[in-house]
């Protein structure tokens, strides 16, 4: 059209055409900005996975240490706790009642005790017992120790189970065939003891000691 053009005129067509063609700095600018770009946002993800990592293995390893110092801590606590359990089995049998029953005539069979805290039932009904236990004889007598025994009035009856019958046997008479006694040792002739004669006041640590009669 007759009208002079610059030689740097610059649109979008001319930019393309330099790129391809010609202005071999511009195409490795361009190149060497996109690689740039490439290599940053590779280096930002390997930044995230490695922090990632690492908050994992350092959760990891609080984990671990955690678990060690508590591990730590029981085994330096288990002396104490042991102590602390001997003391409370220790405690434990000084409030319980202790009976020592002799004169038992044979080692076989067992020693067997009922313990009351009313006159119903005294001596030879194990139903209106509020305790029953029994014990292995050994050298001509037996030991046995209730436990948490609450502190009050009681009267304790004991026979040998020699048969192991877990009855009290006597003839057609009536009369014991099986060593017996109660506590305080308050045994009549040609009656049963009464609870009366055979309480006794058990306040902690209370040791009785029962012959048998045969």
């Amino acid at each position: 059209d007759g009208r002079p053009r610059s030689s740097s005129d610059s649109t979008p067509a001319n930019g393309l055409l330099r790129f391809v063609v010609g202005d071999p700095s511009t195409r490795i600018r361009s190149t060497c900005g996109y690689v740039v770009a490439a290599m940053f946002e590779k280096c930002k993800l390997f930044l995230a996975s490695a922090e990632s990592e690492s908050h994992a293995k350092s959760k990891a390893k609080c984990v671990v240490t955690s678990v060690h110092s508590v591990l730590i801590a029981l085994a330096s606590a288990l002396p104490f706790l042991f102590v602390l359990l001997l003391l409370s089995l220790i405690l434990k049998a000084a409030d319980g009642l202790v009976l020592t029953i002799t004169g038992v005539s044979a080692e076989k069979g067992d020693v067997l005790i009922a313990v009351f805290a009313t006159e119903s039932g005294f001596p030879d009904n194990p139903k209106k017992a509020v305790r029953l236990a029994k014990g292995k004889p050994s050298s001509g007598k037996a030991v046995i120790v209730l436990d948490d025994l609450p502190p009050g009035k009681y009267a304790v009856s004991v026979f040998h189970d020699t048969n192991n019958n877990e009855m009290f046997d006597t003839n057609f008479l009536g009369i014991p065939e099986e060593g017996y006694g109660v506590s305080n040792n308050a045994l009549n002739t040609f009656s049963p003891p009464k609870f009366k004669e055979a309480v006794f006041t058990h306040q902690g640590n209370t040791r009785l000691e029962i012959k048998l009669k045969y």
